[in-house]
């Protein structure tokens, strides 16, 4: 338990956040939202308080802080499938957030790279933080993943790496290459959109009309195999933006299956079927593909698509 005296008057929450608290610059609106939730923020007397209360200066807060050190290493560890001095390729679990939202979880794709980085003596939890800006928790993330998307995710070690890996992504020189289980088969196999934001957790896509925040996207796929009414796609993009494979897909017609955001929820799956299988960067190796994991194979299986036919093997 932490006990502050308020320097000045104000809003609590307002007041809060401009306090010099260890590992505070961490700590977003909604991390700290989320501390009054849970009635993590009380008086002198024990009693619980909420983000909008006055407070005077001179106040006694009593803040029952989680850690706050920036990243946290998980307890489970995950290992690279490639790696040079100061990048690597991990294939990240479908299910595993990229990052954490919150200083205090553990349960993230980058809080399991933060537990390998410590084990092997590379690096420490709190470095590893450094490599993004407070309050962000992604790390040396140079993209992320979708919570239900499998596959290949690069992770830099250095400030200089990752800063270098985004151009890269801005200019679009990264190549992507997705397994997609969708529903129907494509006619078409060269996709031209434009993406927008549509709202916080969502986007949106059309040929028409143009929007002021559109962007361009080209989208190449590739029919690997058909069920009753589905089909397995290889898709690739070398565009960065956020789910532009789940809402160009979904805006033909074909959504994933399993994608209660775009398409429907209605198909017996809790999650969409999405697999980042390779990722290459223009002028650098040629990076391993990602297997897909087993669960995406059993859902191929149960569609009746044959997906080792569909890649030749």
């Amino acid at each position: 338990m932490l006990q502050l005296k308020i320097k000045e008057s104000g809003r609590l929450d307002r007041v809060l956040r401009k306090a010099e608290l260890p590992g505070a610059e961490w700590l977003s609106r909604s991390a700290w939202d989320s501390l009054f939730e849970q009635g993590m923020v009380r008086d002198e007397s024990g009693r619980r308080l909420v983000a909008g209360s006055q407070q005077d200066a001179g106040a006694l807060i009593q803040l029952n802080l989680p850690a706050l050190a920036g990243i946290l290493p998980a307890s489970e560890s995950l290992v690279p499938v490639w790696m040079a001095d100061d990048l690597a390729l991990f294939d990240k679990p479908a299910g595993l957030d990229s990052y954490p939202l919150f200083p205090w979880e553990t349960n993230s794709f980058a809080n399991r790279v933060a537990a390998w980085l410590m084990q092997t003596g590379k690096m420490s939890a709190t470095d590893f933080s450094q490599l993004a800006s407070a309050p962000v928790l992604e790390g040396g993330l140079t993209q992320r993943l979708d919570r239900d998307t499998s596959g290949a995710l690069l992770v830099a070690l250095t400030t200089e790496k990752k800063a270098a890996i985004r151009t890269e992504f801005s200019v679009h020189h990264v190549n992507k290459s997705y397994l997609a289980l969708v529903h129907g088969i494509p006619k078409e196999l060269e996709i031209h959109l434009q993406t927008w934001p549509e709202n916080q957790k969502k986007m949106a896509a059309g040929r028409e009309p143009k929007k002021a925040d559109a962007q361009r996207v080209h989208l190449s796929v590739e029919i690997l195999g058909t069920g009753k009414s589905t089909s397995l796609l290889r898709v690739r993009s070398v565009y960065g933006t956020r789910h532009v494979v789940r809402v160009s897909m979904a805006t033909m017609g074909h959504p994933l299956v399993g994608d209660a955001l775009y398409g429907t929820s209605q198909d017996g799956y809790t999650a969409h079927l999405l697999h980042a299988q390779a990722i290459q960067i223009d002028g650098y190796p040629k990076l391993p593909e990602i297997p897909p994991p087993q669960s995406f194979l059993d859902s191929c299986r149960i569609l009746g698509i044959d997906y080792f036919h569909g890649n030749g093997k």
